[in-house]
């Protein structure tokens, strides 16, 4: 997922003062950039803003990407000092890149900056972007720069840029920043989709909102990645939704103790779930839910309904109104309908799961 430039706020430059030390001339030291976030959130915009600050005091900018394949890597060795060089999604890139990137950084000539940007869900080591002891030179300065989730005040700063004070608003801002959990190429999607509808926030209110295409593949294409314990955790996690225990997913998932445990943290380290407070998991960017959910068989889908009808009717506190869901959508007529009386008659049971 790579977003587009557009904010809602105007943003200052991160990182604005490192790259005028680093550019100030080419006696400066040489520098590295390490730009870290996960899908959607913004390294390639950065990234071309930095290359954009860097021709504006006259250095010399090179740009690339390895993952493309389609071109090697740059020849340095008569390119003038000072300058940026920009190589992105190193998590994707083919084998020669990182000793390619580690020998250029050992010899790096003062007045240089590399910027190196990843995902690092997506690396063998999520903190070591060049491998392991890449025996960086003393000289050289670096800098790390973790881009995450928007704030809520710049997603609604962009629903009213892109739907107009007359479709925004507070509200809709919000329930659009919750599904896209903060992300900022999911927000700008749905923005997208909602600009096009003649009510954005009915659309948005819909309990069926449909993920964006972009998201949907992301989230297909880390799916595959996982092995079958941790695939059956997150497929767990998109069924019972919010925040659940290791506890309740592991009996969703049907997994025991030791085999869900390694199953989480391997889902945990995907990216796609995320540990909002103790012991209660949920998927980083909510909406992913709805698009494991929808690429799941029938029958599948089903059984854990189910089984997570039978999980929530063990603990102490029963939620009816999340019972009753879950049977409803596991196809238990009888059970549904005696779990909605049972929450017809619950005073506590005002929110839908």
């Amino acid at each position: 997922m790579a977003g587009d430039e557009r904010s809602g706020l105007f943003q200052p430059l991160p990182g604005a003062a490192f790259l005028r030390a680093s550019l100030a001339g080419a006696e400066c030291r040489p520098a590295l950039v390490l730009l870290e976030g996960g899908a959607g959130t913004g390294k390639t915009t950065l990234a071309a803003r930095w290359a954009r600050a860097a021709a504006d005091r006259d250095a010399r900018t090179l740009h690339h990407t390895p993952a493309a394949g389609s071109t090697a890597p740059p020849d340095l060795t008569a390119v003038e000092a000072p300058a940026l060089l920009v190589v992105e999604d190193v998590h994707r890139a083919p084998d020669g890149t990182v000793p390619w990137l580690r020998a250029w950084l050992r010899e790096a000539r003062p007045g240089f900056v590399t910027v190196v940007s990843y995902r690092p869900a997506e690396l063998p080591n999520p903190a070591c972007p060049l491998g392991l002891d890449p025996e960086l030179p003393p000289a050289l300065r670096i800098r790390r720069e973790r881009l995450g989730p928007w704030e809520r005040d710049r997603t609604r700063a962009l629903a009213l840029e892109v739907l107009g004070p007359e479709r925004s608003s507070e509200r809709l801002a919000d329930r659009l920043h919750l599904l896209a959990g903060g992300n900022p190429q999911t927000v700008r999607d749905l923005l997208d989709a909602l600009a096009e509808t003649t009510d954005a926030a009915a659309a948005l209110q819909d309990a069926e909102v449909e993920p964006p295409v972009r998201l949907s593949q992301h989230i297909t294409a880390r799916m595959a990645s996982l092995e079958e314990d941790a695939t059956a955790l997150v497929r767990a996690a998109a069924v019972l939704g919010g925040g659940s225990r290791e506890r309740d997913l592991r009996r969703v998932a049907g997994l025991g103790r030791s085999a869900g445990g390694a199953g989480l943290v391997q889902a945990l380290r995907s990216g796609l779930l995320e540990e909002r407070a103790p012991d209660r998991y949920s998927f980083t960017i909510p909406l992913a839910a709805s698009a494991v959910l929808t690429g799941l068989p029938g029958p599948i889908r089903c059984s854990l309904h189910r089984r997570a009808a039978d999980v929530l009717t063990r603990g102490g506190e029963v939620s009816w109104v999340a019972v009753a869901h879950h049977e409803r959508l596991g196809g238990r007529e009888g059970a549904w309908l005696r779990a909605a009386e049972r929450a017809a008659d619950d005073p506590n049971a005002l929110a839908d799961p």
